[in-house]
């Protein structure tokens, strides 16, 4: 009995979790096309992220996410439609980062644009989507992608 309670308390003493509150977005970049539209991208934090270690020195992966969304505007300043991707990494901090899985979603605010095609996947530490949207005056391409690196950063 006694032996269980050490085992115990010596496995509650080296596991620890770390709750740690992120700001969002962190970062947005603007990108004008040859017609006269721009392109608004926003890479934004998950507010939570969970991180289990069970001693200074053995590290487990951690499960970490990222949405970036692109949001296209017409050469009027209308907001015409929207493309999220949200990607997930297991982050063996300083060691590596590997795709886990990804999920995409389309908005449209401007009933004159369709969705044409979209898609998603990953690759060791790349998550990239890539939508076609359309309207009766032209057809954009727009690729956005998140890498995540060995120390769990995002760009």
């Amino acid at each position: 009995m006694l032996k269980t309670i050490k085992k115990l308390v010596t496995t509650i003493l080296l596991t620890t979790i770390t709750f740690q509150t992120i700001p969002s977005p962190i970062q947005e970049i603007i990108t004008y096309d040859e017609h006269g539209g721009y392109y608004v991208e926003t890479l934004e934090n998950t507010p939570i992220q969970n991180t289990l270690s069970l001693t200074s020195t053995a590290r487990v992966n951690t499960l970490k996410s990222k949405t970036k969304t692109v949001r296209y505007y017409n050469d009027n300043n209308v907001l015409c439609w929207s493309y999220a991707l949200k990607a997930s990494f297991k982050v063996k901090k300083g060691t590596n980062a590997i795709y886990d899985s990804s999920s995409a979603s389309a908005k449209i605010y401007k009933t004159s644009w369709n969705t044409v095609s979209e898609k998603h996947f990953g690759s060791k530490n790349t998550a990239t989507g890539s939508i076609t949207m359309k309207t009766t005056k032209k057809t954009v391409t727009k690729k956005i992608t998140i890498k995540c690196d060995k120390d769990g950063n995002f760009s």
